[in-house]
């Protein structure tokens, strides 16, 4: 019989917030350990960058919720070229701005942390986003050299979500009513 690998949930939560926060994006809130994004919507990829050897960087913008709060995931990948082949890089890192419109108001921004999602609908992304990415390659010959690529631009689309608001959770209330009565 097969093994079992289990994930502790606060594992994949805390991976979840780290990737929201490459961009600077409001994070899913770890007040359950068992949230995570039930729902994602994403812009086509767009490279920047981009040169006649490959070396690039792509960025897949998607926007998700858990029902309670929105947030960005920059899907970035940096791509650089060697002697004969175009390899993507481990070390790859995104950062920059982006709002979240609905109905042409400012709903979500990422100078703003643990945005409430504001329900289902057609929103519009604006995102100002740069990468850079770094690695090792090496050749045939055993000739190896560091490589690094940056690049970056500006994105705009529109994405629908479905989701319903989901209301808090019993533990994101608890804390709210202790947070209200530690301040009298």
């Amino acid at each position: 019989m097969g093994k079992t690998a289990w994930v502790k949930p606060a594992v994949v939560v805390a991976a979840v917030t780290a990737t929201f926060a490459a961009v600077g994006a409001t994070a899913i809130s770890t007040a359950s350990a068992t949230s995570v994004a039930s729902e994602q919507a994403c812009l086509a990829t767009k490279k920047f960058g981009r040169s006649s050897t490959g070396s690039r960087i792509e960025f897949t913008p998607c926007v998700k919720t858990d029902g309670r709060v929105i947030a960005l995931d920059s899907g970035v990948a940096c791509f650089a070229s060697g002697i004969s082949k175009v390899l993507r890089l481990r070390d790859c890192r995104a950062s920059g701005t982006w709002s979240l419109y609905k109905d042409g108001e400012r709903v979500a921004s990422s100078s703003s942390r643990g945005t409430p999602y504001p329900g289902p609908g057609t929103y519009t992304l604006m995102a100002d986003l740069q990468g850079s990415g770094s690695g090792r390659m090496s050749d045939s010959r055993g000739h190896s050299g560091n490589v690094q690529v940056s690049a970056g631009g500006s994105m705009e689309g529109t994405v629908t979500l479905a989701d319903p608001v989901r209301p808090p959770s019993n533990s994101d209330s608890r804390k709210r009513i202790r947070s209200s009565a530690g301040n009298r």
